[in-house]
């Protein structure tokens, strides 16, 4: 039933899209849909997931709150060590699943109940999997939130709201990335779009406003601070530490502090090296 109304919605068009189009075409990535549904092996869908989870000896076992050792020892031999170990621990393989590179464009047309238009840019770069990288990139997010706020919404009123995200992956390959995406009418629809690249233009040849700056790491500092509290961000540095070398859990404040305009400038400088723009529209 879900698969069913799913189809119904437009944005079910609109995310296949950018999950299909956004990577080079592999056989890995697809859109999930009753026909797909129909060619799935239940008995071979229940061996994979078997050879996935059969061997608890290749897990890594991570523990967060309110406890001591000694306290859960007896759950841990019980529930972990008492597991039976069948197998072998399975290897990472990499698929050979990228972004595109260069500039890649799609347009198209949905039927909708109302006239909109959806722009979604992603822009993408190769760059290592460091604190201070992960950091530049949360505050490039920040200042461009700040600046669409102004330009698109509150000056030219063609938009509700635009939303901007960055992720730097480290597997299969280290690589940054940055999303941003808008809906908006047809008639304001070439200005809007044009406006996005333009607010990233001017940061990379001015630099970003100080009060966006200053803005952007008192809020990376205060988050920070309130995170310190939830159990999901100490899983969170255990992980990075395990999977990644490092974590974040000193010289954080520094290093926020130590970013600057310039680098700022230059990480959208790098992101700009790859572009894949799809816009969708009411048929």
């Amino acid at each position: 039933v879900a698969l069913q109304n799913r189809e119904l919605d437009p944005r079910t068009a609109l995310n296949d899209t950018i999950s299909e189009f956004t990577y080079n075409p592999s056989p890995y990535r697809f859109s999930f849909n009753m026909d797909r549904l129909a060619k799935v092996d239940q008995y071979k869908a229940i061996e994979v997931y078997k050879q996935m989870f059969s061997n608890p000896a290749a897990f890594t076992y991570v523990f967060v709150g309110n406890f001591t050792p000694s306290k859960i020892k007896k759950n841990v031999l019980t529930y972990i060590g008492g597991q039976k170990k069948l197998g072998k621990p399975k290897k990472f393989v990499d698929r050979k699943i990228r972004l595109r590179e260069g500039y890649n464009s799609k347009e198209f047309k949905t039927e909708m109940s109302v006239e909109k238009m959806t722009d979604y840019f992603l822009f993408s770069c190769p760059m290592e999997h460091t604190m201070e990288n992960s950091l530049k990139l949360s505050i490039a997010k920040s200042v461009l939130d700040y600046r669409y706020l102004e330009s698109l919404r509150e000056e030219k009123g063609g938009t509700y709201g635009v939303s901007v995200s960055t992720s730097l992956s480290h597997v299969p390959v280290d690589q940054a990335s940055m999303r941003i995406m808008f809906s908006t009418t047809e008639a304001k629809e070439a200005e809007l779009r044009e406006l996005i690249t333009a607010e990233i233009d001017n940061i990379i040849a001015v630099g970003v406003k100080e009060q966006d700056m200053q803005k952007a790491k008192e809020a990376l500092i205060k988050s920070r601070k309130e995170a310190l509290q939830e159990n999901a961000f100490w899983i969170a540095q255990i992980k990075n530490k395990e999977t990644l070398g490092y974590s974040s859990v000193k010289k954080f404040d520094e290093t926020v502090q130590a970013i600057t305009s310039d680098d700022i400038a230059e990480v959208l400088t790098k992101l700009k090296a790859n572009l894949t723009f799809i816009s969708q529209g009411k048929k």
